[in-house]
């Protein structure tokens, strides 16, 4: 995997956590369940995602030669890096990133 992918994806499983938690914290509160619920659904699917693609490009490093499909890697690097704009604002992320 690349550097670059792998540094993306521990930066969008650490934002995803933070949200997560945020939304967790609210569930007591006068809040309508079934959205909390939905939110954080939607986190814990995108952290899937963020899980697939890397694992995409940690086998992709693990078969240097053209065996494996690379424009496979590039759409999950692509959708990791889609997913990373919304946290544009944090100090941790990379304009590299941006999509």
């Amino acid at each position: 995997m690349t550097t670059s992918a792998g540094t993306l994806a521990n930066f969008l499983i650490a934002r995803i956590a933070e949200s997560a938690e945020y939304w967790q914290a609210r569930r007591p509160r006068e809040i309508d369940r079934q959205s909390i619920d939905r939110v954080l659904a939607d986190f814990e699917a995108k952290r899937r995602i963020v899980a697939k693609a890397r694992t995409m490009a940690e086998m992709a490093a693990e078969r240097p030669d053209d065996s494996f499909p690379s424009n496979a890697v590039a759409i999950y690097e692509g959708t990791m890096r889609d997913f990373a704009a919304a946290y544009a604002d944090h100090p941790d992320y990379r304009e590299e990133w941006l999509p």
